[in-house]
């Protein structure tokens, strides 16, 4: 994946965090894994590479049932 530009890094949203997002969801999907965000009212939710690991990981059995119905 190519590094984005200055202009358009954007830090993750995830509470104590200061990396580069690498990926953005919709806030629905992230507020199911219990992870404490430093903006509970936005629409779209920044993380890191390391964080969306960590909601991959959280969000497994939930993301293979919606795929199935």
């Amino acid at each position: 994946m190519a590094m984005r530009r200055e202009a358009d890094a954007r830090s993750c949203d995830v509470a104590g965090c200061d990396e580069v997002s690498e990926r953005s969801l919709n806030i629905k999907q992230v507020v199911d894994t219990g992870m404490s965000l430093k903006d509970p009212e936005a629409r779209t939710v920044h993380l890191c590479r390391e964080h969306y690991k960590e909601y991959k990981k959280i969000s497994k059995s939930s993301r293979k049932l919606d795929s199935i119905y």
